[in-house]
Order: C-alpha cells, then sequence, then structure tokens
C-alpha cells in the first residue's frame, strides 16, 4: 500500500485535491516524496518544511528517520490541520509547525537545518537569487527545490527566469485565484544560482515514479508546449548539496579583486587557446583519433551491425547520425546493407569520407522513415540534445531501432581509467590535456540518467545499456 494511501487524511484534507487538472492524490503524494527525500537522506536530520501547507512532508520524514521537522506555513487554515494531523501520529518534541511569512522566517531565525524542502514557493518570488540566498544561509547539509519550468525556453537546457502572473489555489472548495507576479528559473539557471551561494547539483533533474492514473496530469512527466517548440513536463525537482567552494558573481570578483586580470595577448590566446572544430585538420586525422580516443570503437560498431543483422533484412533503411569519414558506412556495406545514409554537420569530414554520396549535410536530423538509426559518440556534441532525440523518434519506424553511444559524465576515479587506457594506446598527456581543454563547451557530457530518464519520456521502450566503458555507455531502445 503506498503511503499516503496508508494515511489519507493527508489528502482528504488538503484543498488541492479537488484541482481539476493536477489534483493531490495518495499516489502523486508518494511517487514526489519517494523521489525526492528517500530515507537515506532524512535518517538523523533535522527537516525545515517552507510552505509546508498540510504537514505531509513532515509526517513522511519523521516517519523515514528525521529526528525533528519544522514547518512555516503563513495560511492560518493549513497551520491549524497541520498540527492536529501531526498531533495524531507524532509527539510534540518531534515537530514545530510555525506561522509566518517566509522571508520574515529567513531574515530572523538563528537556528540551522540540516535539510531543507523549498516545494512549489520558488515561483512566488520575483527576486530569485534573493529567496534563494536566504534558503542556503538556514541549510546546513541539502536543500530540494519544487518548482515550475519557465515558458521562454529556446531549448530544453536554456538557463532563463521568467516573470509571470501565478496562480495558487487559496479556497477550499479548490478554486484558485491569481496571487500576483512570480518568476520561475529553468534548470539551468537554478543551478549557476545555487552555484554562486555554495550549493550544487550532482544528480541533475530527479524524477518521480510516473502515476498510474492516466486521467490526471503527471506534472513531472506529461509535456506541454512552451515557446520556440520546446516541451517539458509542468513542474521539476533537484537536489543541492553544500559544497566546498562557492562560485562568485562577476562583480562579486571585482570588489574582491579575484580573478581580474590584464587584458590577453590576443594573437597568443588564438593561437593557443583555439576552439575545438571538425575542419579539414581534424578530418585528417580522424579516423586514427577515433581508435586511440574512444574506448571499445570498433566493437560497438560490430555489434549494432550484429543487432541489426539479427532483426533486419539487408534493404533495412538505416541512417548513420555524424557519419564522420564513413567508417560505420563502409562496414554496413561490407555486410551488405544497401539502404544506408548518413548525416553529417562537417563539410569538412564529408568531402574526406569513404561514401560522400550517401551524406546528408546538416546540424538537423533529416526528416524520413528509418528502420535503425545510429548515433554513436554524437549527440554530446549537440546543444539542443532532447530535440534531436525526439526528431529521431518521431521518424523512426514502428518497432524501429535506435542505438546510442555517447561519453556521459565520469567521476575523477573513471577519468583517471579513462586516462591511463590513452595513455597505453600512445597518447602523451600533452595531447590528452590539450584535447580536453579544447573540448570544454563543445562537449557537454551528461549523466547517464539523463538520458534514461529523457529517452523514457519520449517515447522509447526497452532502453538497455549493452556496452560500458568508462561511461562511454551504447544503450539499444525501441520504439
Amino acid at each position: 500500500m503506498l503511503f499516503f494511501q496508508q494515511f489519507s487524511e493527508f489528502v482528504d484534507r488538503d484543498n488541492r485535491h479537488q484541482r481539476p487538472h493536477t489534483p493531490v492524490t495518495a499516489e502523486t503524494l508518494t511517487r514526489k516524496h519517494e523521489a525526492m527525500a528517500p530515507k537515506k537522506i532524512l535518517e538523523g536530520n533535522t527537516v525545515l518544511d517552507l510552505g509546508s501547507c498540510l504537514g505531509a512532508s513532515g509526517h513522511w520524514s519523521l516517519s523515514n528517520g528525521a529526528v525533528h521537522y519544522t514547518g512555516i506555513e503563513f495560511q492560518e487554515d493549513y497551520v491549524n490541520v497541520s498540527r492536529e494531523l501531526l498531533s495524531n501520529h507524532w509527539s510534540e518534541d518531534k515537530f514545530t509547525i510555525i506561522k509566518d511569512n517566509l522571508e520574515t522566517f529567513l531574515k530572523n531565525t538563528d537556528k540551522k537545518f540540516d535539510i531543507v524542502f523549498a516545494c512549489g514557493i520558488i515561483y512566488g518570488y520575483l527576486n530569485t537569487h534573493g529567496i534563494l540566498k536566504s534558503i542556503t544561509e538556514v541549510a546546513k547539509k541539502c536543500i530540494i527545490i519544487d518548482t515550475s519550468y519557465p515558458t521562454e525556453l529556446t531549448h530544453h537546457r536554456s538557463s532563463v527566469i521568467d516573470v509571470v502572473a501565478i496562480q495558487h489555489m487559496i479556497k477550499s472548495d479548490g478554486e484558485s485565484s491569481y496571487l500576483g507576479l512570480g518568476s520561475r528559473p529553468s534548470p539551468a539557471a537554478l543551478h549557476r544560482l545555487m552555484k554562486n551561494l555554495g550549493f550544487e547539483n550532482r544528480e541533475n533533474l530527479i524524477f518521480p515514479q510516473r502515476v498510474s492514473d492516466k486521467s490526471i496530469h503527471d506534472a513531472y512527466h506529461d509535456l506541454i508546449n512552451r515557446e520556440h517548440g520546446v516541451k517539458t513536463p509542468a513542474r521539476y525537482l533537484m537536489r543541492f548539496y553544500k559544497a566546498e567552494e562557492r562560485f562568485n558573481t562577476a562583480i562579486e570578483n571585482l570588489i574582491e579583486n579575484i580573478n581580474v586580470v590584464a587584458l590577453p595577448n590576443v594573437p597568443d590566446l588564438i593561437k593557443d587557446k583555439a576552439p575545438w572544430e571538425f575542419d579539414s585538420e581534424v578530418a585528417a586525422r580522424f579516423q586514427r583519433e577515433a581508435e586511440t580516443h574512444i574506448p571499445d570503437y570498433q566493437k560497438v560498431i560490430d555489434l549494432s551491425i550484429d543487432i541489426i543483422e539479427n532483426k533486419y533484412t539487408k534493404n533495412a533503411s538505416i541512417i548513420d547520425v555524424g557519419s564522420a569519414l564513413g567508417h560505420t558506412l563502409q562496414c554496413l556495406v561490407n555486410k551488405g546493407f544497401s539502404n544506408i545514409s548518413g548525416v553529417e554537420s562537417s563539410l569538412a569530414m564529408i568531402e574526406k569520407s569513404n561514401h560522400k554520396q550517401l551524406v546528408i549535410h546538416s546540424r538537423y536530423f533529416p526528416s524520413n522513415s528509418y528502420d535503425v538509426v545510429l548515433a554513436h559518440w554524437t549527440l554530446h556534441f549537440i546543444k539542443e540534445r532532447e530535440k534531436y532525440l525526439r526528431d529521431i523518434f518521431d521518424n523512426l519506424k514502428e518497432n524501429g531501432t535506435f542505438i546510442l553511444t555517447d561519453k556521459m559524465l565520469q567521476d575523477q576515479s573513471c577519468k583517471d581509467l579513462y586516462y591511463k587506457w590513452k595513455l597505453d594506446n600512445g597518447v602523451s598527456w600533452d595531447i590528452i590535456k590539450e584535447k580536453e581543454q579544447k573540448l570544454i563547451g563543445i562537449l557537454d557530457s551528461l549523466e547517464i540518467e539523463w538520458y534514461l530518464d529523457t529517452l523514457t519520456k519520449i517515447g522509447f521502450r526497452q532502453i538497455n545499456v549493452i556496452n560500458s566503458r568508462f561511461n562511454f555507455n551504447t544503450l539499444l531502445c525501441n520504439k
């Protein structure tokens, strides 16, 4: 039985369960808490809940080992009901419910708390940085934030904050009223703001388990249209942990005279720090670099072709994303496949390709109908990655196959193993570090969880990791 089915009073007494579009239910409340605050985070810690409503997070936290719960709520009805409900389960020394304005409480309190919940409150403030700063000043270990996506997104990783009219339920019959203006930071913007305040995100977004009741809108999974053709869920969850260092703003550095340097010699800067580009120079050495810098390079190509041969005939429509010099295309030709093509954004690569007549020059995924899409070691160069994945899904035939390999986020121990493998392959330490430096801002590694969550959200099924080395992971996905 779900946790909040056992303690249904926290749902039944919550007027938000009457919302027609995203009602609070025992399942939505349980799934959210399971994802954002598992026992391993709560156990032995004190909890502060900003905007505590009926204290459901308090009952969850204390039931999962928290030593004390403090809820801050300014609506008197909620304060009274939460005290009543928590008193039915816990002694008064285990919880405190304070009726107060959040900003006033944060300004005046001298207490600090291990874990802070900031769920459904950030978008009520115009000064996003200011309210976050106040929250970080009372948090000792971890801050959990649940908030809404902004509308003005050019891609899913846009770092923006928009100003909106906030609609919030305040009436007992479930009707809504506009409370005024607020602001909504995107996940990328929130990440940067929290780094400035000394807290780091180590897990990207957190996704609760999808609710089983298909009649209601799942705020963390069901997609809605944003501006510029981007689709996101209505809400997102992130956890931030106390970091050893904080990242100053530019003006803070200027005031403190930190990182204030003389203008560089521009010709030397261009010579020494030239950004990575797939130009003719890179194309000329690409195949050798692929074999010495990409773990399991040929193994992954051979494995992909084995999968295709087991499932499809030789006239299956196959496209290789980021076809480079055409090595994978040649391997497919050698196996007798005839309906093949590539897509490549670099003209220099196409010019030196073994099969340039088969390659489409484009930064976008070509519209067509494919049985198989291969995207090996390419998507980590694409900024609008989720949109590209959606385009692949939309152009893949039903029951089609998508095989993806990317360099995903490595911790230091994994990096060290990867560096040793390169050194063993004859790559010098100077070249390793030079290439790493040039790829900053060009190759963007994400956690494997991001891929699994995003591919699932888009609609792929039966996603399996079929090869992995140093967190270069190959995923087999079926539509």
